[in-house]
């Protein structure tokens, strides 16, 4: 495996693991006015599951383990609709983070602790990963010009990607929609060769009849 995507992987399953760490403060006695007693270690802490904001990280980064594990394995993500996905995820994160901590700063009584600030640095390192690595494995950072056209280019790949699955979707909704008149249709049409078939049942009875 590129040495690249194994260091997605790590970073992101750190990522993961940084979910158990303390994410928040929780300042007890100052919440029930004995705020003159603060100096008492009475400050709770709350894993980054146990806040239930971590739970949001566990989802955004099992799909970034999962990215790295397309492809060809041996050789860098390329430029493309894959590449953008991993890019859009690992950004996805940063962002989540950043509102995670504020969050936390603004919620009366409680404050981040170093847990989110782990899993937030490791969020922006997994973002930076895929332009730290040349195709031969060493390291060396891409230049911005050189990131930009790279987005630029997974990004019209995607969009390319997700308007053939759109134009797919629509396809098959589509057959389905005339397969079902057609159903309706056939059923319309037995049922008026069965009325027909009733009404000359009845004009021949009636002429026996006659």
């Amino acid at each position: 495996m590129h040495k690249s995507r194994i260091a997605m992987l790590v970073v992101a399953g750190l990522t993961i693991i940084s979910t158990l760490f303390v994410w928040r403060y929780h300042d007890v006695l100052s919440e029930v006015g004995l705020s003159a007693l603060t100096n008492v270690d009475k400050v709770a802490t709350e894993t980054g599951i146990g806040c239930g904001y971590g739970y949001g990280t566990l989802f955004i980064f099992a799909v970034a383990l999962l990215i790295p594990l397309m492809g060809n394995r041996k050789a860098v993500i390329p430029t493309g609709s894959v590449k953008f996905a991993l890019l859009l995820t690992n950004g996805l994160g940063v962002f989540y983070h950043v509102i995670v901590i504020s969050i936390f700063l603004i919620q009366s009584h409680y404050s981040p602790a170093y847990g989110v600030y782990v899993a937030f640095v490791l969020s922006l390192i997994n973002l930076t990963i895929p332009y730290m690595f040349k195709k031969d494995g060493s390291l060396g950072m891409a230049t911005p010009g050189e990131i930009a056209d790279d987005i630029e280019d997974s990004a019209e790949d995607f969009e390319d990607t997700m308007e053939d699955f759109g134009d797919k979707v629509e396809d098959k909704v589509e057959d389905l929609g005339d397969k079902i008149e057609d159903k309706f249709d056939r059923d319309e049409d037995d049922d008026e060769k069965n009325e027909s078939g009733k009404d000359d049942a009845s004009k021949d009875e009636s002429k026996q009849s006659s």
